[in-house]
């Protein structure tokens, strides 16, 4: 995790053996949640419902550094700044939920119904819990237009993690020396992770189930 400083990813970059690198406000297959209430144009909940997505915020770069397709519209570009209009992308799930049989570039999404976001882009459906657990629908609002206090750095590389990450924290602490740089972890680990925890509750389903089996 690293603070909001606009001059450390810059850095990380130049690095040998960076591939691509942005930000997001959070990783995937980590569990954190990102949770909150958001307005569909032409989609009204019920009476005393309302409609929760995953919110993420992400860099330019990221959707590239994580390999993420777009599957309409585009990605954030470095003109989707606070002066511009107001833009949010969101992944296919919410696509097919409400536009089925519809484009839904250009369609708006609102927290506040003076200060819509235009759709811009469609991406592939992200893991964000846990390969067991089927998240929320998702949107995803430019770093540029919505600037977060603390955000993750992700890095594709095209070497060893193990002797980049010392110079991604050493590039990092150059900018801010009193930024905690840590949770450096490959997707590898982290999928391993997810993997163990379903294997777990495999293994404990399968426990509690025994004994009902001789009945």
């Amino acid at each position: 995790m690293i603070g909001q400083n606009p001059d450390q990813t810059p850095r990380v970059a130049r690095l040998p053996g960076v591939v691509a690198e942005d930000v997001v406000s959070v990783v995937p297959l980590t569990g954190s949640v990102g949770w909150g209430r958001i307005n569909v144009e032409g989609y009204a909940p019920p009476p005393g419902q309302e409609l929760q997505v995953d919110i993420r915020v992400a860099g330019t770069d990221y959707f590239r550094t994580m390999e993420i397709p777009v599957r309409k519209g585009r990605f954030f570009t470095e003109d989707d700044t606070a002066d511009k209009p107001q833009v949010v992308i969101i992944d296919e799930k919410f696509a097919q939920r409400f536009w089925p049989d519809r484009d839904p570039i250009g369609k708006h999404l609102w927290f506040d119904p003076k200060k819509p976001f235009k759709i811009v882009g469609v991406v592939g459906v992200v893991k964000q819990y846990g390969l067991e657990t089927d998240g929320k629908i998702a949107t995803y609002f430019p770093h540029q237009q919505r600037p977060g206090n603390r955000m993750f750095l992700a890095v594709r590389t095209s070497s060893e993690v193990a002797g980049l990450s010392s110079a991604i924290a050493g590039e990092i602490h150059a900018v801010d020396p009193d930024v905690v740089v840590y949770g450096v972890r490959t997707m590898q680990e982290r999928l391993h992770d997810s993997l163990a925890r379903q294997r777990f509750s495999m293994r404990c389903e399968c426990g509690f189930a025994w004994p009902g089996s001789a009945n």
